[in-house]
């Protein structure tokens, strides 16, 4: 045994505690969660909603992401109908009221942008679509189609990360048109705002 500089008894116990508490003590790693990813840079989906405003509408689209660039395919049943239109045969009688109801098909192309921490994806669209009417009276079937191109602004706000909410503003421009949709939109504003004309969507988006 030895006495230290205070006069303490020193024995070997005492020294290995002594050593013991100089040792460094090992750090716990840190834990670092990875952020959820909301909104991929490349990833598919799915849309379901309605539409108002110069067409009432349901719809459904699907589309993809690649490196952020979109490209989706949309179709959407018209819930809209226009007037009756009487059409009349050689003999100018008239057979039959013909009310149109519409179908709307296309694509669109865009990019997307992640804002609000990766929740809000906003996406401006271009694209080309297609109206179609028919209707049928007195035994007789009736159609006609426009070609439409399309600017819209889609917003998709991430509730989970496959899972969201999304509202698509779009302007409609008609650019060519069958030369029975020329005379149907004469005869009712209905069927021309069909073609030329507002929209609003919104729904639900699932993405994979």
């Amino acid at each position: 045994m030895q006495k230290d500089s205070k006069g303490a008894v020193e024995t070997k116990a005492t020294k290995e505690k002594a050593v013991e508490n100089k040792a460094p003590k090992a750090r716990k790693a840190a834990t670092v969660t990875p952020a959820r990813e909301y909104h991929k840079a490349s990833c598919g989906y799915l849309l379901a909603g309605a539409q108002a405003g110069s067409m009432l509408a349901a719809g459904v689209a699907a589309g993809a992401y690649i490196s952020n660039f979109n490209l989706e395919a949309f179709f959407g049943y018209g819930l809209s109908k226009s007037d009756d239109i009487y059409w009349t045969d050689e003999s100018t009688v008239a057979y039959g009221a013909f009310t149109y109801k519409p179908l709307t098909y296309g694509l669109r192309v865009g990019y997307g942008f992640n804002l609000a921490q990766d929740r809000l994806l906003l996406t401006p669209q271009a694209g080309v679509g297609v109206v179609s009417v028919s209707a049928s009276a007195g035994g007789k079937n009736q159609s006609a189609y426009a070609l439409s191109a399309t600017v819209s602004l889609r917003a998709d706000y991430a509730l989970t990360s496959h899972m969201g909410l999304f509202l698509q503003p779009e302007m409609n421009f008609a650019v060519s048109k069958s030369d029975t949709y020329s005379l149907l939109e004469e005869q009712s504003s209905d069927i021309k705002a069909w073609a030329t004309g507002f929209n609003a969507r919104v729904g639900i988006s699932i993405t994979f």
